[in-house]
């Protein structure tokens, strides 16, 4: 875990420094085959990986990452809790895996030299994936996925700069022929570095950066194909990562009252978040969609078919802290309470998912064993002793077939 960490705080202070401008953002085909000079638009055309085996079993209704000794594990789940490795292990940022359309993506941290991580792309109906790397010493940062699974864009920075303006580009790979796209050059934009964090049918989401330090500055967006960049919401409006429909015409984010905080959770820093609000980022509208939750908080909000998801804590003041035993459901266009659809008296929920099919999946922590649960199944999904749960997805038949 620890090299995990360091790998990851490497990469993040690389950091760059860009300063927003009011000039047209331009595209640029680099589909080279050699490198490009210092401070160049990168050009590498991806690896294209035939080795995987990433084939599904066809009775598969999940994929879990396991982790253990910093070691990442991929696996997939039978309908009878059987797994199966894909692939691992290997040093993985496991905030940055995502799953889209059958398309599976990570980070990976082969050291301590941030300019060696690179994206592994794997495609679970076929063999084969893509390894996407930086030019010779630029750093990768984070990605999104589009939403069919046939795009890809992530933020590299040249880690080698030493002046206060970093060069970086948010660059697009179509990942049907691994040709590369500047979408965004941080020579013509300014100085927030922009750092994908998920992609909806409307618009690419992005959230501002400041170099080698811990600051952030607010959730950014441009259309899909990189035009139209703005600022939508500003950094102390949220808490923790915000979630887009899948439409893209609503963002979920976490906010905090601390008036309705247990007063040992008062103290200065990020408090835990207590309420859900829906931003309608056409109308730049923002409204409350959960109530107030006295001595309660909520994590990992989760679209659905029929609105959101969510984890929901409850202090407990012999452990002076929340635990989280509860999964509630929010329909923001119904102004319904929320409904609790699962509850534990042992354990916390530490992991929530949303599925296809309109169910979802969470993992339940137990000392040293983990247990998945479906919804609507009283038998667990499946169970481990030992690795780390840090991440999981349902599959749906087409993925899995």
């Amino acid at each position: 875990m620890v090299t995990r960490w360091l790998g990851v705080a490497a990469v993040l202070l690389t950091g760059v420094a860009l300063y927003f401008g009011a000039s047209e953002l331009r595209r640029q085909d680099t589909r080279l085959a050699v490198l490009a000079p210092v401070f160049a638009p990168p050009a590498l055309v991806p690896s294209r990986v035939t080795s995987f085996p990433t084939r599904l079993p066809r009775r598969a209704v999940a994929l879990a990452a396991l982790t253990e000794a910093a070691q990442t594990t991929f696996i997939a789940l039978d309908t009878e809790g059987h797994g199966e490795p894909l692939g691992g292990p290997i040093v993985v940022d496991e905030r940055t895996v995502i799953m889209r359309a059958g398309v599976v993506a990570y980070l990976v941290l082969p050291g301590l030299d941030p300019t060696q991580n690179y994206i592994e792309v794997r495609e679970l109906t076929r063999e084969s994936g893509w390894q996407i790397k930086a030019e010779e010493g630029n750093a990768i940062f984070g990605f999104a996925l589009e939403p069919q699974g046939t795009h890809l864009v992530y933020l590299e920075a040249d880690a080698r700069a030493v002046r206060a303006r970093i060069p970086w580009w948010v660059v697009d790979v179509d990942l049907a022929t691994g040709a590369k796209t500047v979408m965004l050059d941080g020579a013509q934009t300014g100085a927030v570095g922009l750092l994908p964090l998920d992609w909806s049918l409307e618009m690419i989401l992005f959230r501002g950066l400041t170099p080698f330090t811990e600051q952030y500055h607010g959730l950014w967006a441009t259309d899909p194909d990189g035009s139209n960049l703005r600022l939508i919401v500003a950094e102390a409006d949220y808490i923790d990562l915000p979630r887009l429909s899948p439409e893209g015409d609503r963002l979920a984010l976490l906010a905090s009252d601390p008036s309705a905080l247990p007063v040992a959770r008062r103290q200065a820093g990020e408090p835990p978040a207590n309420i859900i609000q829906i931003l309608e980022p056409r109308s730049n509208e923002l409204t409350l969609t959960s109530p107030l939750l006295p001595q309660r908080d909520l994590a990992s909000p989760e679209w659905t078919a029929d609105g959101l998801i969510a984890i929901a804590g409850q202090w407990d003041a012999n452990r002076n802290a929340f635990t989280h035993r509860s999964v509630i459901e929010l329909q923001p266009d119904t102004g319904k309470p929320p409904r609790i659809l699962y509850s534990t008296d042992e354990g916390e929920i530490t992991r929530l998912t949303s599925c296809s099919d309109g169910g979802w999946l969470a993992a339940i922590q137990f000392r040293e064993r983990t247990q998945i649960i479906r919804a609507g199944q009283a038998e667990p999904v499946a169970e481990f002793v030992g690795p780390a749960l840090d991440w999981m997805a349902c599959l749906s038949y087409e993925e899995a077939r």
